[in-house]
């Protein structure tokens, strides 16, 4: 008997079925974008490593010989001497060195009545008069000269009295730090343009001892400059009005005061607020708002480099007047 045995056909094993591929449309698009793409982005990695093994030529910079002036600073009040402080200017490379003159001469003139007096050094550079106290209202010019420097001047007015008042304070939480909102009343003078600055110090007393801080200052008022000296401004050294929207009328501004003594106010014993208020020139007024922008700006990598006001001919520095009113508020 003869047996035939089936082969049995694996199931497991592989079909021969041959499948075509059919190529999608966008396919011939696609490719030579990729290819392109490639290209573009081996060429520029050959330019980037040539630029970095670039050879390097040194351009020369004509060195600029600036010759040195004479800087005068005073901001002077009414019934107090006259105190200016002369130096002379270095180049922008050099060492820091405040230059003192201690040899020079300088007169303050009243051009109201033409009465003038000469100033004499002390020391450091500072030069003080004997009497001759400012007055309000007056036009006083400032001459000064020292062997080897071109002579300087400048001319200023003190501004006339003022009056201020409180009008009401309140304990603030601005951007989570502990401050103070002051409503400070001002009667501005009409037909001259005025210039303040709101200063706000706090003394905090506790178990008989007392201390002292400025307060870093801000303003929602919308006539105040602070925005214009830094933009965003929360902790300025003090706060800037103009009354060019509001001259000759009783104006009332708002400014805040924040300071980290305000953290210890549950366990003081008295928190006193004292706030004084300058009437000051325009030129003081531009002189003071350079100052503090300079002063932010000096740790800014990137920002514009510029200088600090000044309205002395022939040289540098400010000559200003200014009248202070000062309150005390006992706010605890």
């Amino acid at each position: 008997m003869a047996f035939f045995f089936a082969k049995k056909q694996n199931q497991f094993a592989p079909s021969k079925k041959r499948f075509k591929t059919k190529s999608l449309p966008g396919d011939k698009i696609l490719c030579p974008l990729l290819i392109l793409y490639m290209r573009i982005t081996y060429y520029f990695f050959i330019f980037f490593i040539f630029s970095i093994l670039a050879c390097e030529r040194s351009i020369p910079f004509p060195e600029t010989n600036t010759p040195s002036v004479l800087v005068a600073n005073s901001l002077f009040t009414k019934d107090s001497i006259w105190t200016v402080q002369l130096s002379q200017s270095v180049a922008i490379d050099s060492a820091v060195n405040f230059n003192f003159i201690p040899n020079g001469q300088i007169e303050i003139k009243n051009l109201d009545n033409n009465l003038s007096t000469l100033l004499k050094h002390q020391e450091d550079g500072i030069y003080t008069s004997a009497a001759f106290l400012p007055t309000s209202e007056a036009t006083y010019e400032l001459s000064a000269q020292a062997d080897g420097f071109q002579s300087i001047q400048a001319i200023n007015t003190l501004p006339k009295d003022f009056v201020i008042n409180l009008k009401k304070f309140q304990r603030s939480e601005y951007l989570k730090q502990p401050n103070y909102l002051f409503d400070i009343e001002i009667k501005d003078e009409p037909n001259t343009a005025n210039f303040y600055l709101i200063q706000i110090q706090y003394t905090l007393k506790k178990e008989g001892e007392l201390f002292y801080e400025k307060a870093r200052h801000f303003s929602f008022d919308i006539n105040s400059d602070n925005e214009t000296v830094v933009v965003d401004h929360a902790a300025l050294k003090q706060s800037y009005l103009s009354d060019a929207n509001f001259n000759g009328q009783t104006y009332t501004s708002q400014i805040g005061a924040a300071s980290s003594l305000l953290s210890m106010i549950e366990l003081a014993d008295e928190l006193t607020a004292f706030i004084s208020v300058y009437s000051i020139s325009e030129a003081g007024y531009l002189y003071e708002k350079s100052v503090e922008r300079f002063e932010n700006a000096e740790n800014e990598l990137f920002v514009e480099p510029f200088g600090v006001f000044s309205n002395i001919n022939n040289g540098l520095g400010i000559f200003a007047g200014y009248l202070e009113q000062r309150l005390e508020v006992r706010l605890q």
